[in-house]
């Protein structure tokens, strides 16, 4: 059961034109590697593999050490090829237990879409590698949800790739991703932007140097938001509107990178 399915057991805002939380099959993409051939049957005859390279080391015993580091050798490249395709990170028990499902797969941008966009694929500034959302820069289109989420705890890790950098976290959002953003800019960081909420302010100082994973929480209910950065709480701020609305990222020129997207809805 993916992220969408156990959403829509919960208490997740459905629109009223669908009675499916699954995304429509243009919204879905395969945006990792495939493995390569020779990786592919190890996995799936690793034994018949084996027993081929020991017959082939009998034949000398200088031989039977070079097979042996040879057989570390494939078996870790295997471990990592089998981990690319991860979800993207596990949950914890202790998340499980509170309700949090993931909301990222590690594979491809199912739950999402693009604004603005009508392509069956992702825009070029938008992928996915090794378990982790990639954008390279570009002003647009930004990667929203498909569905509205009311009340939520959500978590996220982003990273910069280079030390001036710009994007945005959106909460209650319209559908074009335009309001109510958390900002994600070099130096105004946490700042909310696009929309009222006293007591919001820029913590810069509580994100790591450009390069390294930063790791935010974002609590939403009612007109009330908490924001943690790297587990420190930075504010609480009040008088959020609407409702409801979409949770997005923002593409504003800069590359960035997003894991371990998790979240928990409330009534």
């Amino acid at each position: 059961m993916n992220w969408i399915d156990e959403a829509a057991h919960s208490s997740a805002v459905v629109p009223a034109e669908s009675n499916s939380f699954a995304p429509s099959p243009r919204h879905a993409h395969n945006g990792f590697r495939e493995r390569p051939a020779i990786l592919q049957a190890i996995v799936r005859q690793p034994n018949h593999f084996l027993r081929g390279c020991h017959r082939m080391s009998c034949f000398h015993d200088c031989t039977k050490t070079i097979w042996h580091m040879g057989m570390f050798c494939i078996l870790a490249v295997c471990c990592s090829v089998l981990s690319s395709t991860a979800s993207g990170g596990e949950l914890t028990d202790k998340e499980k237990d509170a309700g949090f499902v993931s909301m990222f797969n590690g594979t491809d941008f199912n739950g999402w879409r693009f604004t603005g966009e009508e392509s069956d694929k992702p825009p070029e500034n938008w992928s996915v590698d090794d378990g982790v959302i990639k954008l390279s820069g570009g002003g647009k289109p930004h990667l929203g949800t498909v569905y509205e989420f009311a009340n939520f705890e959500m978590r996220f890790e982003w990273r910069a790739r280079r030390e001036k950098y710009n994007s945005g976290f959106f909460i209650r959002s319209p559908k074009n991703l335009g309001k109510n953003q958390l900002n994600l800019a070099k130096g105004g960081e946490g700042k909310f932007i696009g929309g009222k909420l006293e007591g919001s302010k820029g913590v810069p100082d509580l994100q790591k140097p450009a390069g390294q994973w930063n790791e935010w929480r974002v609590l939403v209910v009612d007109d009330t938001v908490t924001f943690w950065c790297n587990g420190q709480l930075a504010w609480k701020g009040t008088g959020l509107q609407p409702e409801k609305g979409y949770i997005g990222l923002q593409a504003e020129g800069a590359p960035l990178e997003f894991r371990n997207l998790r979240i928990r809805q409330m009534k």
